[in-house]
C-alpha cells in the first residue's frame, strides 16, 4: 500500500472521504453497517469539512496511502459556550490497516492538537463494548470509561452495548470547580 501520509482534511477531500466512508460502513462486519443511501455523500461531507476548517474548536485529520484515504479522525467541538471545551471523536480506519498503528497515529495527532488548543480540554467518544481493539487503543492512550450504555444499538438482530470514554488534556483543570 505504500507510505501513509497524514494531513488536515480540506473540503477538497469530500469525494475521497465519501468513498472511504462507503467502504468502511458497508464492510460485512462493520460495527455500524450503513446502506448506500445512509452513507454520507460528497455534498454533506463538503459541508462538514468546511465547518471543521472554520470552527475554532474542530479538527479533522486524514491518513492517505497514495490517492486513497485509509483513515479519518474527526473532532467536532461543542456548539454552546458551556461545552465548547469538549470535542467528540470519530475515528475510522480502513480494514486492511487496522492494528498497524494508523489509528494510534491519528489519535495521537488529535490529542496533540487538544493539548495546545486554547479552549479545548476534553475528548469524548462512544465505542462498542465488544470492540476490544478500540478499547485497548483508547485506554492505552489515557482515555477512561465514564459509562456503559446497555442495548444502545440493534445490529443484525442483536442488541449491542456501548462505552462512553473521555480524555482530559489537563485533568487538574477540573480540580478548581466547586
Amino acid at each position: 500500500m505504500g507510505e501513509i501520509q497524514f494531513r488536515p482534511a480540506t473540503p477538497e477531500d469530500a469525494d475521497n472521504l465519501s468513498a472511504f466512508f462507503f467502504s468502511v460502513f458497508t464492510e460485512p462486519n462493520a460495527w455500524i453497517p450503513l446502506t448506500e443511501s445512509e452513507c454520507p455523500g460528497q455534498t454533506a461531507l463538503a459541508k462538514q469539512l468546511t465547518a471543521s476548517a472554520t470552527e475554532n474548536n474542530s479538527y479533522w485529520m486524514l491518513a492517505y496511502a497514495g490517492e486513497h484515504i485509509v483513515g479519518s479522525c474527526k473532532l467536532r467541538g461543542g456548539q454552546l459556550e458551556a461545552n465548547q471545551h469538549i470535542v467528540t471523536l470519530d475515528l475510522h480506519i480502513a480494514a486492511s490497516l487496522r492494528g498497524q498503528g494508523v489509528g494510534r497515529r491519528l489519535l495521537q495527532a488529535a490529542m496533540d492538537w487538544v493539548r495546545v488548543h486554547p479552549i479545548v480540554n476534553r475528548i469524548e467518544l462512544e465505542c462498542f463494548a465488544a470492540n476490544v481493539a478500540a478499547i485497548a487503543l483508547y485506554t492505552s492512550s489515557g482515555f477512561f470509561s465514564e459509562g456503559h450504555r446497555k442495548a444502545r444499538y440493534r445490529l443484525r438482530g442483536m442488541l449491542h452495548d456501548t462505552l462512553h470514554m473521555s480524555w482530559l488534556a489537563s485533568p487538574t483543570a477540573c480540580d478548581s470547580l466547586p
